[in-house]
């Protein structure tokens, strides 16, 4: 067995069998980190939304094409 290389309460792993390359692990949130991906979810959205209410419209629109040219090129 591969060596969990992951050490975390939030998060267990498991090599993957399908893909036969040991390299790949399969990722599995515990109770702890399913609810840490909670509160951050809910977090991210709440941030969102006051984003949104700030810029208007038109700059929400502007802002998340400048973010999409910024992630095609590195």
């Amino acid at each position: 067995m591969v060596p969990d290389p992951i050490k975390s309460p939030a998060c267990t792993t498991q090599p993957e069998e399908v893909a036969k390359d040991r390299r790949h692990a399969l990722l599995s949130l515990t109770t702890t980190g399913r609810a840490a991906y909670d509160n951050l979810s809910m977090a991210a959205a709440q941030f969102d939304r006051k984003l949104q209410e700030r810029l208007g419209g038109d700059d929400v629109q502007t802002l998340k094409r400048c973010l999409r040219a910024l992630m095609k090129n590195p």
